[in-house]
């Protein structure tokens, strides 16, 4: 008995004892019988293979049966991986066992003859008699690897085919336990029989691989199957499990350990046997070769011919191969005689003895060590079996059983059971929680069992306070709507769409999130507002236009819009009955009217925010002047197509505390048909879908310009659309502005043209023909007078020719064409300079500087009328403000110094 004999022992409790316990189960599933059976096959397996290498006699029947076992034996496992955990495929299954079973006989047949015809000789590393058939195991190796390769296969399939992950898991680990089963013998077994690796690291290798496949396989169908296996049959079979495992590792450690002392021994006798003729019983013969290529015996108990004939012949290589000194070697003599021999060599003399040992009295020794091994395991075993179930009955079994118990009993209704806790670890919390349980769960009982005793007494007292909290209710209901209603009575007048003009046309659609009802009226309250009204500022009409969302739901929004509303009215009111007032540009007037606004709205301190859109829009000319603070951007309806007109955000709310900067208007030219839209952030605030754990809020702006596009432009039809789709979760208003002016549309200009002009006009300059010049641009301006190229040309020829009168004048008509022109707006405003009116050329620079305030040019103008005016305060402010845009700008500098000495 050696280490190869006590790992298939080991292996023969490992796949034995499983088996039988899994045949025990009731009402076991297909499954649980086809492991069983791949577990008994393996179980005769390492009998076989422990019979072969434990008799010391010439056999070969044991060999080609275990050959055999170990074909079918894999041919079970495709059965069972197709129907773990279930059976799904079993026309596949049905093909690839039949075509398993046609191989195994037909290659079983071959593998038989072959085999039974073939000369044995003893495997010395295997220590098993073993029959010369290179061509049968090349047939036998290439027919298995076709098995083992289709089940293997077959499983990697089967284990991605699996949605459970759990059942991924355990499909996966069954694999890795397959490769080390079958994958790794049959990789082992090929380099063994090529020559590649030793038969001894060949059966380290498959004992220890089978060993731990099996484990693997084992647990991991334990811990999926659904049989009805108990919680002690489960750890005591893994535990089993693991002991073999563990004890095969320290057999393989303890054996091994066991060959090398042995070799070191036998080398340590070597000196003493040759040079002090000390004979051991063990001792079988010592060969001698000369340095001069002579070999005798010099002892020999048998006349060993064909050793003495090989060590001759060898002879010339072993002087050359110093690593081969000391190193265990086998010999044999016939088929029934065996030897170890090491080499020794005297360094001195230069002799070279082969030293050969009865190989019967290695096994022997051998036997003695793996004896006391194998009744270790078999005491282990017994311990084992006897002690866990008498340890694991008293920690595990018994506390589970009345646990049980105590389900069973609260299960048919007595809640009086008490689990007695005398032990206080896991089991112990869980008794100690289960009668905390049922005690909550018997309480529970007693207080429905009163309830259900006077459950009408009950039932009347409580409706009788959930009418009385009613009625309650019903009153402060009515209180509130009172005061939602006198605040919409209050709102009513402010949101209204008093502009009459009939080229700017404007519209509103105002629905608020909250509605309610008083005295049989259905209302709305909330926090957005639009207004409206004609006003006349420097002589011109124009519509002021509002469009706000003031912070909050229902009536603190109300209150919002409720001041913002009564202080837009009064503004537009005092532009109305005041001429100074009245007396301003329309950039001025937004300007000045959105200081008031925001600070008359920073003194709530951060309690009333408002976002808005508000401005003037010229009725001649469709040029809108606004102001958007922290408001959604305003959209523009042209030609069926929907687009921002703005990209940034210049201003934070009305009432923003701390908010400090230049306020400067922005402008827009509406063409003939051009609707100008805006609308509160209740336009985008949408649910887009809603189930109960998710609420998807819509975060795409430009889904209001598709929606209004699908609505044409119609206020009250985007309403619908974007009702039909989704929901609202905000206060909606829309405000609409459409430029109806009957004028005609703008001429495109032609650049070519424009350049044929601006070119003549360059050369009739040249001529010094300035008549020419002015009557060329002149007559370009005819044709295309919206052309700022021609129209500064001409302003320019005549500020050349100082002919600042006609300069003003033509700069007047052109501008009121082409309000926008600031260009036209620096040369008019140099005009009045140059006539000597300072009052009037600051005036036009303000108003460009209302719309540009980054415009150095314009701010390097003002700062020379500034002074010229005397007004140096306001210059060197305006100075100051350069500096802060460009530090090195010479004018700024220049009158930094000056106005210091001022």
């Amino acid at each position: 008995m050696n280490y190869s004999v006590l790992s298939h022992i080991i292996g023969f409790f490992l796949m034995g004892v499983p088996a039988f316990s899994f045949f025990l189960i009731p009402q076991k599933s297909i499954n649980t019988i086809l492991l069983a059976l791949v577990l008994i096959t393996g179980m005769f397996l390492n009998f076989l293979y422990g019979i072969s290498e434990s008799i010391y006699l010439p056999m070969r029947m044991p060999r080609i049966l275990n050959m055999l076992l170990i074909f079918f034996h894999h041919t079970i496992y495709i059965q069972f991986l197709l129907r773990f955990p279930e059976l799904k495929y079993p026309k596949l299954l049905k093909r690839i066992y039949t075509f398993q079973i046609i191989l195994f006989v037909l290659t079983g047949s071959f593998y038989t003859y072959h085999s039974l015809q073939a000369d044995l000789y003893y495997e010395f590393n295997g220590a098993f008699y073993e029959y010369h058939s290179p061509l049968a195991n090349k047939v036998y190796i290439v027919g298995i690897s076709i098995v083992i390769l289709s089940y293997f296969v077959t499983a990697i399939w089967r284990s991605f085919t699996l949605k459970n992950h759990s059942a991924f898991l355990s499909y996966t680990l069954l694999v890795i336990g397959l490769i080390f089963i079958s994958i790794l013998p049959i990789i082992m077994t090929s380099l063994n029989n090529f020559g590649y690796i030793s038969r001894e690291m060949y059966n380290t290798f498959f004992s220890l691989g089978t060993i731990l496949g099996v484990f693997i396989f084992i647990v991991a169908y334990m811990n999926e199957t659904t049989d009805r296996t108990t919680f002690l049959f489960k750890v005591a079979g893994v535990g089993f499990v693991s002991f073999l495992v563990v004890f095969n590792i320290i057999s393989y450690i303890v054996l091994r350990e066991k060959e090398v002392e042995w070799d070191r021994e036998y080398n340590k006798q070597l000196p003493f046997i040759i040079q002090n003729e000390y004979r051991p019983s063990e001792l079988e013969y010592i060969y001698e070769l000369s340095p001069t290529g002579i070999v005798h015996a010099l002892y020999s108990k048998k006349e060993n011919l064909t050793i003495l004939n090989t060590f001759q012949r060898e002879a010339s290589e072993l002087y050359s191969h110093d690593e081969l000194i000391g190193k265990r070697q086998y010999r044999s003599e016939g088929i029934f005689t065996h030897y170890i021999s090491y080499l020794f060599l005297n360094k001195q003399e230069g002799t070279l003895y082969e030293v050969g040992f009865s190989y019967r009295s290695y096994r022997q020794e051998i036997h003695k060590t793996t004896l006391k091994l194998f009744y270790l395991l078999l005491f282990g075993i017994v311990i084992f079996t006897l002690g866990t179930p008498l340890f694991l009955k008293r920690a595990l079994v018994v506390p589970l059983k009345k646990l049980l118990g105590g389900i069973k009993e609260a299960k048919g209704g007595n809640l009086d059971t008490q689990i007695p806790v005398k032990v206080h670890d896991e089991f112990g919390y869980l008794s100690q929680s289960f009668n905390e349980m049922i005690g909550s769960i018997k309480d529970s009982r007693e207080k429905l069992e009163d309830y259900a005793q006077n459950l009408e007494e009950k039932v009347k007292e409580r409706t009788r306070k959930l009418a009385d909290s009613l009625e309650h209710i019903q009153k402060l209901k009515e209180q509130q709507d009172g005061d939602y209603f006198l605040t919409t009575l209050l709102i009513k007048p402010l949101s209204a769409n008093r502009s009459k003009s009939d080229k700017v046309k404007i519209e509103f659609f105002i629905k608020q999130k909250k509605e309610f009802s008083f005295r049989k009226k259905n209302l709305e309250i909330g926090g957005d507002i639009c207004i409206s009204q004609d006003i006349d500022l420097k002589g011109k009409r124009y519509i002021a236009f509002l469009n706000a969302d003031a912070m909050g739901k229902s009536i603190q929004g109300a209150g919002g819009i409720l001041v913002l509303g009564s202080v837009f009215h009064s503004i537009l009111q005092r532009s109305f009955t005041s001429e100074k007032a009245a007396d301003v540009f329309p950039e001025v007037w937004v300007k000045l009217t959105f200081k008031e606004m925001h600070k008359i709205f920073e003194s709530f301190d951060g309690s009333m925010l408002i976002s808005l859109i508000f401005g003037l829009v010229e009725e001649e000319t469709g040029v809108v002047y606004f102001i958007n603070a922290e408001h959604p951007w305003m959209i523009l309806y042209r030609d069926k197509k929907a687009e921002f007109i703005e990209d940034e955000l210049n201003f934070r709310k009305l009432g923003t505390s701390g908010v400090n900067g230049k306020v400067f208007i922005s402008t827009f030219k509406l063409e003939p048909d051009d609707l100008l839209v805006m609308g509160s952030d209740g336009k985008d605030d949408l649910v887009l879908s809603e189930n109960e754990e998710h609420r998807s809020i819509n975060e795409d702006e430009s889904l209001f310009l598709r929606n209004f596009e699908k609505a044409e432009g119609n206020l009250k039809k985007v309403y619908e659309v974007i009702c039909s789709e989704y929901e609202l979760m905000d206060d909606l208003s829309l405000l609409s502005i459409r430029y109806t002016s009957k004028q005609p549309k703008k001429i495109e200009v032609s650049e070519d043209k424009e350049t044929e002009i601006l070119n003549q006009a360059y050369n009739f300059g040249k001529q010094r023909n300035n008549n020419q010049v002015i009557k060329v641009l002149k007559d370009g301006l005819e044709f295309f007078p919206n052309s700022s190229k021609i129209g500064n040309a001409l302003i320019k020829s005549l500020l050349k020719l100082k002919n600042y009168i006609e300069a003003k004048e033509f700069s007047k008509e052109y501008l009121h064409v082409n309000p926008l022109d600031t260009k036209a707006m620096l040369k008019y405003a140099y005009s009045y300079k140059m006539l000597g009116n300072l009052e009037k050329a600051i005036e036009i620079l303000e108003r460009v500087r209302s719309r540009e305030p980054s415009n150095i040019k314009n701010l390097s103008l003002l700062i020379d009328l500034y002074d010229k005016a005397k007004n140096h305060k306001r210059a060197q402010k305006l100075a100051e403000e350069i500096l802060e845009k460009e530090p090195d700008n010479e004018i700024a500098l220049k009158y930094q110094k000056i106005g210091r000495k001022v």
